[in-house]
């Protein structure tokens, strides 16, 4: 079991997870795409972005990494904004899918 102490250690380490410049245009891309009417009928929001970042740092810390990976942000996405997401009207996929589509299509930084 952890102190409060020990969780709000390990929440700082997170925090410290570096993610570069690329990395950030990585995911603001992701964000515009959901926005563009392509893939979804409503967007994420910079705040979407934000969470999904924090996820990205907790699951690259949990990987052992002091950074975020492309990996992290395509590892995190679909559960953390798929359920937020309604798929454009002919896609013929559920939100899980078109999330996973996305990311294929966006180019990698």
């Amino acid at each position: 079991m952890l102190a409060p102490h020990d969780l709000l250690d390990l929440q700082q380490q997170v925090m410290q997870t570096h993610a570069a410049e690329p990395l950030l245009n990585y995911l603001q891309d992701l964000i515009t795409a959901t926005r563009s009417g392509r893939w979804f009928l409503q967007g994420l929001s910079p705040r979407a972005g934000i969470a999904i970042m924090r996820a990205a740092k907790a699951q690259a810390f949990l990987s052992g990494r002091d950074y975020v990976a492309p990996d992290d942000i395509a590892a995190v996405l679909p559960q953390t904004a798929a359920h937020r997401l309604i798929p454009v009207s002919d896609a013929g996929r559920g939100a899980l899918e078109q999330v996973r589509a996305m990311l294929d299509a966006v180019p990698l930084p």
